[in-house]
């Protein structure tokens, strides 16, 4: 399903914001990149800026680029303090030597993608050091399709491109079950519309809030290294711990 991001990210502000997968995505990144030693990141692909927030809390540097405009441009009013701009992924991106960021993430991105694999290239010219990539696996529900995946991965779909443009993996991890897994079965019940409508494309209200928070709460049980959230840490080459 083709999807018009400069329409369609504005109505996700608060299903990116309160929704319980991408709270724990969040806590999940922060986790990780508390482990290591950067100081700069560019969120590729940040829509609303909530994990530029959660990092830049903890002393990091922050830019985000997104394809659509209308949310860009709210970005850099809102908050001031963090840079900002406009970029399509899959585009032929000039980096010069001078550009880079000691880490970037790329989280929730590659699925929405035509061509994933000359994203990954932009992305690992843009990072000096590390890259985190979270992307869904396993089975694209009718309410994946409605969001725009073009597909979903397996870890040797993005190891080898990440390979190729001299990154290795240095940890990967599938996690969810069993309630993240869970709850991507209960919001595809019917094919998703009616959660779709509920959930992704308008503002909480309080019910949707304490629902979300809870589901929220629920995911601090799912195990590893079980599910279909995969997540990757990749290290340039060159660099060691």
């Amino acid at each position: 399903m083709k999807i018009d991001y400069n329409l369609a990210t504005p109505s996700w502000h608060d299903s990116h914001l309160y929704g319980p997968a991408p709270r724990w995505r969040r806590r999940i990144i922060r986790d990780i990149v508390k482990k290591l030693d950067v100081k700069t990141c560019l969120e590729a692909g940040c829509a609303q800026p909530f994990l530029m927030l959660d990092l830049k809390a903890i002393g990091i540097n922050m830019t985000g680029c997104d394809i659509s405009v209308p949310v860009i441009e709210d970005n850099a009013k809102t908050y001031p303090d963090m840079d900002f701009f406009v970029t399509d992924l899959c585009s032929n991106m000039e980096v010069s030597g001078e550009v880079g960021y000691d880490l970037v993430t790329c989280s929730e991105v590659l699925e929405h993608l035509p061509d994933y694999q000359r994203a990954i290239k932009n992305i690992c010219n843009l990072s000096k050091r590390y890259i985190i990539i979270t992307v869904p696996s396993g089975k694209r529900y009718p309410i994946d399709e409605k969001v725009g995946h073009l597909r979903h991965y397996e870890p040797d779909m993005l190891l080898k491109p990440l390979e190729d443009n001299g990154f290795k993996a240095i940890k990967v991890m599938k996690t969810g079950f069993p309630f993240h897994s869970l709850y991507k079965r209960l919001i595809n019940i019917g094919g998703g519309s009616a959660i779709s409508e509920k959930y992704s494309s308008k503002r909480y209200g309080t019910f949707e809030k304490l629902v979300s928070t809870f589901v929220y709460f629920l995911f601090s049980f799912n195990i590893f290294p079980f599910g279909s959230q995969l997540i990757i840490l990749a290290q340039k080459k060159e660099i060691n711990i």
